[in-house]
């Protein structure tokens, strides 16, 4: 019993607090959707009947919200040896590090690229709308007669 809550020991302690919190919201965002969909896939007329009622709070836990919510405390403990994990707490720890060497760019570089880009954008969609119209009345006149 003691070798499991040693594995319930957080890896490297105090190390990479936002990677792993970015890294296990994100994990957790996902369960969510997923035990939602789930509940939403299970929860029509034949199945979504009665599973047991809290008899203090008088609420009923149906099938589909049981089998959803089983699923999503599996995800949390699959997230927490997630983050935990030495190859992933490596990874993360790397990474982070790495990010704080990039040369950011300044604020009147991303502005800039900015304009260059929506300037692009703006030229290329007015060609591609110019030769879809063109063609259009090429075809319609030619092929289409």
């Amino acid at each position: 019993m003691a070798g499991f809550f040693a594995k319930l020991a957080w890896t490297r302690p105090g190390q990479g607090k936002w990677p792993r919190f970015l890294t296990a919201a994100f994990a957790i965002s996902i369960s969510l959707f997923g035990c939602l969909t789930l509940h939403d896939a299970l929860a029509y007329e034949e199945f979504n009947i009665e599973a047991f009622t809290i008899p203090w709070v008088n609420f009923q836990i149906t099938w589909p919200l049981l089998i959803s919510g089983i699923v999503f405390m599996v995800c949390m403990l699959g997230t927490y040896f997630l983050v935990n994990s030495r190859r992933i707490v490596d990874f993360l720890l790397d990474t982070e590090g790495e990010v704080r060497k990039v040369s950011w760019p300044g604020w009147n570089e991303v502005v800039g690229s900015s304009i260059v880009v929506i300037f692009t954008v703006i030229v290329l969609s007015i060609y591609i709308a110019l030769a879809d119209y063109i063609f259009n009345k090429l075809m319609g006149t030619f092929v289409y007669g």
